[in-house]
């Protein structure tokens, strides 16, 4: 019962000390782009009638990670000051899908405004897949911007709507994309002499309780 005893302790340690130490990633940074006009407007616009959402991808690449941060560049209108959201979503077939987190703002951002997302669910993002970056509007909040890099794409999707679920829409050309940083932290590896021991130690374990059984 000693040795049993030992491995329920001696087992979790060797994992947790001899794992890789976590430390933050940037998976995907707009930022040393440096700032563009005009920036994306998103919200409701009562002049027009009209509504925009907009969705930038990235591909995770390294390995698999779990998600600490997300930080855009924001800005409210002066008036009437809309709520942000920003969603993570995941692929779907070439566009946004299912949400993984998202946060609502209900600071107004008079000035361009560097706004950092800490995750609370800190979903996993995996080796090779395409994830989304999502901003738009509270629904009849008002409207706003992601302030815009300098950069021109045309891989990101946009809405018509606010709709959690919008409908979405290829961009008729090239159009610069929004200033966002995504930060994560590695997921961590056992090395292999680690689960050597650790097997060896449940191994042993295990025979001397089927004896001490017998």
């Amino acid at each position: 019962m000693r040795i049993w005893r030992l491995a329920l302790w001696v087992v979790p340690l060797l994992l947790a000390f001899d794992s890789p130490r976590a430390r933050a990633d940037v998976l995907y940074d707009t930022y040393p782009l440096g700032a563009a006009t005009p920036n994306r407007y998103v919200g409701d616009f009562t002049a027009t009638g009209k509504s925009f959402q907009y969705a930038d991808p990235f591909t995770v690449a390294g390995g698999d990670f779990t998600l600490q941060s997300i930080t855009v560049r924001l800005r409210t209108a002066t008036t009437p000051y809309g709520d942000f959201t920003i969603r993570l979503r995941a692929d779907a077939f070439g566009q946004p899908g299912i949400v993984l987190e998202s946060w609502d703002l209900t600071d107004s951002f008079v000035l361009d405004t560097d706004v950092q997302l800490d995750s609370v669910a800190i979903p996993e993002l995996h080796d090779g897949m395409v994830y989304w970056v999502n901003v738009g509007m509270v629904s009849g909040s008002g409207s706003g911007s992601w302030q815009a890099a300098n950069s021109l794409s045309d891989a990101f999707l946009y809405a018509e709507t606010q709709d959690v679920d919008p409908t979405w829409l290829q961009p008729p050309s090239a159009q610069l994309l929004g200033l966002t940083r995504v930060e994560a932290e590695p997921v961590p590896e056992p090395l292999p002499g680690t689960l050597g021991l650790a097997a060896c130690l449940a191994l042993v374990a295990t025979t001397r309780s089927l004896r001490v059984g017998s």
